[in-house]
């Protein structure tokens, strides 16, 4: 009976590991992939104690050499970069990753085709019937999993819009435009 069970769990484990590989080759199917992309987000936080959403804005950079560059412009400025080093805020390096650190982190491996990351960090699941697709991500992270719900994506060959739910009730709703292929 035990060996029964062990190994329908294992085929269990194996077929969800086989989805997430096939959702991550469907991605690479849709999304177009380059050196480096430029382009413009919003970012409204929704906050439980707050009536209205705090609504930022700015533009951003991708690249394999120089990593993520995220520049608020709007109501404050500021700028993350975020490279295999680390996370620069501000010209300060960051040693607590937070959720925006997380966020950076997927958002250049969505730009750059770094998807293998996805896999280790999220349970992942997929609507790819339609334009725009969709993709959910749960943590597998015990970490993550401690400040994150789910991280919901969208878009048709480049990312449109990314929803990132805290376990605080919290949301994220970050929404880009203009992504086109930096020189």
């Amino acid at each position: 009976m035990k060996r029964c069970l062990l190994l329908a769990l294992l085929f269990i484990a194996s077929q969800a590991h086989t989805g997430e590989a096939e959702i991550i080759e469907e991605l690479r199917k849709r999304l177009a992939i380059y050196d480096g992309v430029t382009g413009y987000f919003q970012q409204e936080k929704h906050l439980s104690f707050m009536d209205t959403p705090f609504v930022s804005s700015g533009n951003f950079t991708a690249t394999l050499e120089q990593g993520l560059q995220w520049h608020v412009t709007s109501p404050l400025e500021s700028l993350m970069i975020v490279t295999k080093q680390g996370v620069i805020l501000d010209g300060k390096r960051v040693r607590d990753p937070g959720v925006g650190t997380i966020m950076a982190r997927i958002m250049k491996g969505f730009m750059n085709g770094d998807l293998e990351s996805l896999e280790q960090d999220f349970h992942l699941t997929g609507d790819f019937a339609r334009e725009p697709w969709k993709l959910d991500m749960r943590p597998a992270n015990p970490l993550l999993s401690q400040v994150l719900s789910t991280i919901e994506v969208s878009g048709t060959h480049t990312l449109s819009s990314i929803v990132v739910r805290e376990k605080s009730g919290n949301y994220t709703v970050m929404t880009l435009t203009g992504i086109q292929e930096s020189d």
